[in-house]
């Protein structure tokens, strides 16, 4: 498990990286403008005809200005806020698996509980990544600090959360909880339970074509057959 559980972190990546001027802060800008759309909207049913025209035409203007701001090179000040607001989930990531390389786990749940405190419910995907990745790490810091029970618990989280998540990254975060879970189980003789969520594991991504999934499955392949082998000696044992 510990080989497992390692979570090292993510090379060439550093705390105060901001992402690249692309499609994604469109799909922000397109959000928060559907949401003032929306708000705009509701305000009229109560206000009037007039109002709802001249909500519009700020909501144009918004849209227009925060465009203008993305596209330009001179004013980089919207996209800038919203990797800033990325970033700051990516320091509290790194700040906590820092703290579980150092030998203070504790402190380190505590720095995971805070990401998915903050981020918890923020829709923009790269900050759900974060989320995800926060809840995989403090379960397997949970598990190197011998707290089973709530590693077990923390990993359902994942797939609670993100369980039908479409997007690669949170795949990958909810293969590695599946995996994950069943080796944990595993090394605690929950041989049956760990065989369910390795059969699960390998149902939800066979096939899949991504190759860090596709490294899972092969674990999970692995690791179901050994669960396999223990649990018909242990049958033979018995019978004998």
């Amino acid at each position: 498990m510990d080989t497992l559980a390692t979570a090292p972190l993510p090379s060439g990546e550093g705390v105060n990286t901001l992402l690249p001027v692309s499609r994604k802060s469109w799909a922000v800008l397109i959000n928060y403008t559907w949401a003032i759309v929306k708000a705009f909207w509701f305000i009229t049913l109560f206000i009037g005809t007039i109002s709802l025209i001249s909500a519009l035409l700020m909501c144009l203007f918004t849209v227009g200005y925060c465009g203008f701001l993305i596209s330009s090179t001179k004013f980089p000040n919207l996209v800038s806020y919203f990797n800033s607001w990325v970033g700051k989930g990516k320091a509290l990531v790194y700040k906590a698996v820092t703290l579980g390389q150092h030998k203070r786990g504790e402190e380190a749940v505590v720095a995971y509980d805070e990401v998915v405190r903050r981020f918890g419910d923020a829709p923009e995907a790269a900050l759900r990544e974060q989320v995800a990745q926060a809840l995989v790490y403090k379960a397997v810091t949970l598990g190197q600090l011998k707290r089973g029970e709530e590693e077990v618990v923390v990993y359902d989280e994942v797939v609670r959360r993100f369980g039908d998540a479409l997007e690669a990254a949170l795949r990958e975060q909810v293969g590695k909880a599946l995996v994950y879970k069943g080796v944990t189980l595993a090394v605690s003789g929950r041989l049956p339970e760990a065989q369910a969520i390795l059969e699960t594991a390998l149902t939800k991504y066979e096939g899949a074509v991504e190759p860090e999934i596709e490294n899972f499955v092969r674990r999970a392949r692995e690791l179901l057959e050994q669960v396999k082998n223990a649990q018909e000696g242990g049958n033979e044992q018995t019978r004998g």
